[in-house]
């Protein structure tokens, strides 16, 4: 349903990000610098690729809870809140052959949100497929640090209303630098980086531009037990909007978003390249964002022989 007219373009802006306020791998996006990005997906193991030969597949999901919305000062923006839902698989192929000493690995993804608004003016709600997303690696060895690096497209699917307070597909296009580094000083401990640089294009209704958005994310894991199946540790990201916004190429000044988050996560190791991750996210030094908890379900396993 539309927003009621007392909001002001910057708060509807707003309202609508909380709605959309979810980091999956990919991640959903806003009027408001909120990104496809995965920011606070690839916690474990992320800078090593399927071995040559082999296809991966990925599962992704995230329960959102959003109690709050934050302005550009931190403060809280109140009588809103927002729940959401996403699932996003994902397969990667790593070709026999490599290139240069390096592995080459292709593969891609999908997204669907399922997502509600709460505000004064009422509710709304909207769900679907938002993307797909085709991406590209090269990947490396050095001893026990793997590093890997890579482009991932963002391309829109779905209906998009823009009068509407939710819409889980942003009629935008998007792409993303993606790097990663995986330290694994001994078989018990894995310590991950991952670093996305996401570039945004113009919603093609209503004109606006979100700025570039980068971001850290992080997780650090120990095998403390006789069974190393399995490890326990902690994870989470830093994501920092490095530009203004432009609507109709105008600069749209303090939309800057910004974010912090940390929390613990558990797997358990099936075997080497099977495993199911839970973690817990909870999000603080928010800036023109939502501000909430998530909760993730991450599982991997092979395809074929």
């Amino acid at each position: 349903m539309p927003l009621a007219q007392p909001f002001s373009p910057r708060a509807r802006r707003l309202l609508i990000a909380l709605a959309l306020g979810v980091a999956t791998t990919p991640a959903i996006a806003a009027e408001t610098g909120q990104t496809y990005y995965a920011h606070g997906a690839q916690v474990a193991y992320s800078g090593i690729m399927p071995a040559p030969g082999k296809t991966q597949f990925y599962g992704y999901s995230l329960f959102y809870d959003a109690a709050t919305l934050r302005d550009g000062q931190g403060d809280r923006v109140p009588g809103v809140s927002a729940q959401a839902f996403a699932l996003a698989p994902r397969v990667l192929y790593t070709f026999e052959q490599p290139w240069q000493g390096f592995k080459v690995s292709v593969g891609g993804f999908s997204q669907a949100i399922s997502s509600g608004l709460r505000t004064p003016a009422g509710d709304a709600f909207d769900n679907g497929v938002t993307l797909f997303g085709p991406e590209a690696y090269l990947s490396r060895s050095f001893g026990d640090i793997h590093v890997m690096a890579g482009l991932i497209a963002y391309l829109p699917w779905g209906n998009y209303d823009p009068n509407a307070a939710v819409n889980v597909m942003l009629n935008r296009y998007g792409g993303a630098i993606n790097t990663a580094l995986s330290w694994l000083p001994t078989p018990r401990w894995d310590i991950s980086f991952t670093f996305g640089h996401e570039f945004k294009g113009r919603n093609r209704d209503t004109q606006y531009r979100d700025g570039q958005q980068t971001g850290l994310t992080y997780g650090v894991a120990y095998r403390p037990f006789d069974d190393m199946r399995w490890d326990i540790g902690f994870s989470g990201n830093y994501t920092v909007q490095i530009e203004d916004d432009r609507q109709s190429g105008v600069t749209v000044s303090g939309q800057r978003l910004r974010k912090f988050a940390i929390g613990p996560k558990a797997s358990f190791w099936f075997t080497p390249t099977t495993a199911v991750i839970l973690q817990w996210h909870k999000e603080y030094e928010v800036r023109n964002a939502p501000r909430g908890d998530l909760f993730w379900l991450l599982f991997a396993f092979p395809l074929g022989g």
